[in-house]
């Protein structure tokens, strides 16, 4: 945020009392004045993270007052609209590039949860590429179809589905049909048991269905 409310507060009232940047750290009882000048930084880029600071500037007669509570209550106003629109447009660009796949859960059965490295595997590893011709038309037979291609996906010991035991046993697929939702796919039983709904901000985004 390179203006905000508490920024435009806190330079007019340097300017209204002859204040110095460098002397806030002073004002505000730091002795370490470059650490001070970053956390100040930071302060008036919009980050309200930094309690103590601003509690230092609640005490100080120069900032202190009805004044500087309004440009906090608007900065955290501002800060919320903005992570607001920065999400929708996020999901408006995952909607337009999604296309309808399958994707492997697993279970890990108590063993540790794959880190590091390995996670960037993730969807490379679990996301099942659909041939076009088993998606031309709309109605329920192009789920038979799925079933049908999940089903020789699952017989085959050569395939993903039984090679991605790193991430723990496989044990249903998702039919990603739409952004918002999936049919439910069991591995073991091979036939869709129901439907689930798809959070995108932690299914699609994160892709760690365990």
């Amino acid at each position: 945020m390179k203006r905000s409310p508490i920024k435009d507060y806190v330079l007019e009232t340097m300017k209204a009392q002859s204040i110095k940047r460098g002397n806030i750290p002073g004002i505000l009882g730091y002795n370490n004045t470059a650490k001070a000048l970053r956390r100040l930084d930071k302060l008036l880029a919009g980050e309200l993270t930094d309690k103590e600071f601003i509690n230092k500037m609640r005490a100080s007669t120069q900032f202190s007052g009805a004044k500087l509570e309004e440009a906090i209550r608007m900065t955290e106003r501002q800060s919320e609209i903005n992570r607001h629109e920065q999400e929708m447009t996020r999901e408006l660009q995952f909607r337009r590039a999604f296309v309808p796949h399958g994707w492997i859960e697993t279970e890990l059965n108590g063993r540790r949860e794959p880190r590091g490295m390995i996670l960037m595997a993730i969807r490379r590893e679990k996301m099942i590429h659909l041939p076009s011709e088993l998606l031309r038309d709309t109605g329920k037979q192009h789920v038979g179809r799925v079933g049908k291609y999940f089903e020789q996906l699952c017989t085959d010991p050569k395939s993903k589905i039984n090679n991605s035991e790193i991430f723990g046993d496989p044990v249903r697929i998702l039919y990603r049909n739409e952004f918002d939702s999936s049919y439910v796919y069991d591995i073991k039983q091979c036939r869709f048991m129901g439907t689930k709904r798809i959070d995108w901000k932690t299914d699609e985004i994160k892709y760690l269905y365990y």
